[in-house]
This record gives structure tokens, C-alpha cells and sequence, in this order.
């Protein structure tokens, strides 16, 4: 390999999340207050399972938030 050949990356793990930039160029060495949270734990069928982490991964979300979502658009109809 020549020295001015550039060097490509052996693995590639995915794209980094839109807002990292922006986090780091906001960085102010100050530690950012954690909204407080549950943890909820639910069983579900297994495919449901596996169907959603794939879909969530496709669309390069995370699953907390779009549980989160669904049950905050849930309670909004049924409050």
C-alpha cells in the first residue's frame, strides 16, 4: 500500500446520530441533567419482538423513544 493511499476504515458499525455535532459543538464541560426515568419491563411475543428492533434499526431510531411515543400518543386518546 502506497503511503498516499488513504486508509478506509476495516468496520463500519452504522452512522452516527444527526445531533452529535451539534452535542459536542454545545459541549461546555458542564454534565447535562438526565430527565428522570422508569424503567418499564413488559413481555411480548417474540417475532413482535424481533419485528421491531429490525424495523426500529432500518429507520435508525431508537426503541425507548419510539415506545415512549406510542405510549404517549396512547394516553393522549384514552386520558
Amino acid at each position: 500500500m502506497s503511503k498516499n493511499a488513504e486508509k478506509k476504515p476495516m468496520l463500519v458499525i452504522g452512522k452516527p446520530k444527526a445531533d452529535v455535532t451539534v452535542r459536542a459543538a454545545q459541549n461546555d464541560n458542564t454534565p447535562a441533567e438526565k430527565p428522570k426515568q422508569k424503567r418499564l419491563n413488559v413481555n411480548i411475543d417474540l417475532e413482535l419482538h424481533s419485528r421491531f428492533k429490525k424495523t426500529v434499526t432500518n429507520k435508525d431510531q431508537d426503541m425507548s423513544k419510539v415506545v415512549t411515543a406510542l405510549l404517549e400518543q396512547w394516553l393522549k386518546e384514552n386520558e
